[in-house]
């Protein structure tokens, strides 16, 4: 509540006039530190049942070239030059611009089912800026490929549906999520048992249930508009994560008994 100086007293009214200045001044503290700590946020929101995901992979770290591949109508496949990482001093805020041209798209070289993906994205200047995310994305090299589209189109960013050859039981259509050109917006997509739920900038956008195909790898699309990513992080089920790695120890494992037995039998 703010306090207004109403007395006549004049004493009286100096102090009240204190409060009312204290009042606004920790109104004004409170606000910034809200902003503040929202442009901080991590990537990955926490849910309701957060201890299921297994730990966070930055898809923009270091390892960027060998963990993403694209295509593109040019026949440039492989080739990254649409696709520029900008480091920054907080690698947090490391940021992917795509130029928009040529068409095409960006794809992780591993394949993920149940999955929480976090990212944020901005068009510097488009009204009309168009991509979008490509989950469950199947080697189908054309455009589009088969998958399940999460619209970031600035008009109707948070809509969902099929592509190519996949099936929905249902699709979402929606408009007026995404924040004024030129400021960062926040998506949240999380895959769990066939079903694909959306989240943009907080809001729920909706869901999809299901889903075939139910796993593939994800895809940024080159839709012919400049569009910047950044804080891309994405994690799978803790049960999910030990299974790959056994896996990955059995398989080397087996590799090295292989090797061992190769040079007994020279």
């Amino acid at each position: 509540m703010l306090f207004k100086p109403k007395s006549r007293d004049s004493k009286a009214s100096s102090v009240v006039a204190g409060m009312y200045r204290c009042s606004l001044i920790c109104m004004a503290v409170i606000v910034s530190l809200t902003c503040r700590a929202s442009d901080q946020s991590p990537a990955v929101d926490a849910t309701d049942s957060d201890s299921q995901w297994g730990s966070v992979t930055d898809l923009l770290d270091e390892k960027f070239k060998s963990n993403w591949k694209s295509f593109a109508l040019d026949e440039t496949n492989g080739d990254l030059a649409v696709w520029k990482r900008i480091p920054r001093q907080d690698r947090r805020d490391t940021e992917l611009h795509c130029s928009g041209a040529p068409r095409g798209y960006l794809h992780t070289t591993q394949k993920f089912g149940d999955f929480e993906l976090c990212f944020e994205w901005r068009f510097e200047s488009d009204p009309n800026g168009n991509s979008g995310i490509l989950v469950f994305t199947q080697d189908d090299p054309r455009l589009w490929p088969t998958s399940i589209q999460v619209q970031l189109h600035q008009p109707e960013a948070g809509s969902v549906f099929p592509v190519g050859e996949a099936v929905t039981d249902a699709t979402v259509r929606k408009e007026g999520l995404a924040r004024p050109v030129g400021e960062w917006n926040r998506c949240r997509i999380v895959s769990l048992d066939g079903g694909v739920v959306v989240h943009i900038n907080g809001e729920k956008a909706g869901e999809v249930t299901g889903c075939t195909p139910g796993s593939g790898m994800i895809a940024l699309q080159s839709s012919g508009s400049e569009v910047h990513f950044r804080r891309m992080q994405v994690r799978v089920p803790a049960d999910s994560a030990d299974d790959t790695t056994k896996s990955e120890t059995n398989e080397a494992a087996a590799d090295g008994s292989d090797a061992d037995s190769e040079r007994a039998a020279g």
